[in-house]
């Protein structure tokens, strides 16, 4: 059938791109400048349609970050029958994972005789990262414990150790957007319903809604975990490996002095200059 491009309504232009995307063959016939002509305009357009953010999403280094206060009254908010989450909560924090890593954690994952635990990072490329995490006792004692009570669940979903309970979900552990409103539900039980903003109409202003910008989210578990390092002066090489960054720019955020910080070291310089001077007198 012959027809012209431009006789095509935006839903058909659409659907005929998607198409033509499935076509293996037709993407392999491309020349190597075709292919790059192709990607420059479709990444122009994506820049154009979906702005990027106007203000920084957290105001400074370690905003996100719980203080110890705040992760003990958000882990006393879970009731008895919210174990399973809690859990997953509680190995994301001990172990710096991102929601998306955590959910996936895999019973096969786990090696007790060799005290470690396999990771599937995210955003993982072709560059050094740490396949493995040491299984501290703390969470040993946790996984074995869990894995007792749900032993069953566990085997009938695969070997996914936070597996769903919603059989229409397509995977067969929770998905990261369950946990994340778990995460914000019992934030806001607890009392940490702390929020900076509003979201930005960024793209589709046909669909959005005005919504908080919330100062914790399942991201400020891998955030306190970060700091933590930091305040305990682990050398910065091993930080990056433990957080598996692709770069030590990104752990370089998370070692960057926060105001509590800063107003620390003025108090102990004045304390200082204030004892040189009595001295002297």
């Amino acid at each position: 059938m012959q027809f012209k491009l431009e006789q095509l309504d935006t839903q058909n232009k659409a659907s005929l791109v998607c198409e033509l995307c499935k076509d293996q063959e037709l993407l392999n016939s491309l020349s190597r400048e075709k292919m790059k002509q192709i990607i420059k305009r479709v990444r122009k357009v994506k820049e154009r349609k979906y702005t990027r953010r106007r203000v920084p999403k957290y105001r400074f280094p370690g905003f996100k970050a719980m203080p110890l206060e705040d992760i003990d009254r958000f882990f006393s908010a879970f009731k008895p029958e919210e174990y399973r989450c809690k859990s997953l909560f509680l190995v994301q924090a001990f172990l710096g994972l991102r929601i998306g890593e955590a959910v996936k954690l895999n019973i096969k994952d786990i090696d007790f005789r060799n005290k470690q635990i396999r990771i599937k990072t995210e955003k993982q490329q072709l560059y050094e990262v740490i396949d493995s995490m040491y299984l501290h006792e703390k969470l040993e004692r946790l996984l074995l414990e869990y894995i007792e009570i749900y032993e069953k669940e566990i085997t009938e979903h695969d070997g996914f150790l936070f597996f769903t309970s919603n059989s229409s979900c397509r995977f067969k552990h929770i998905s990261p957007d369950r946990a994340r409103n778990v995460f914000r539900q019992t934030c806001n039980r607890a009392g940490l319903d702390q929020f900076y903003g509003y979201r930005e109409p960024i793209s589709d202003l046909k669909n959005w809604k005005k919504g908080k910008l919330y100062k914790y989210s399942t991201h400020s578990l891998r955030h306190s975990f970060a700091r933590y390092l930091a305040k305990r002066k682990v050398p910065i090489e091993i930080a990056k490996h433990l957080l598996r960054h692709k770069d030590i720019s990104s752990t370089q955020i998370y070692y960057m002095h926060d105001k509590e910080d800063i107003d620390a070291e003025l108090r102990k310089l004045f304390e200082i200059k204030a004892a040189m001077f009595t001295e002297r007198k």
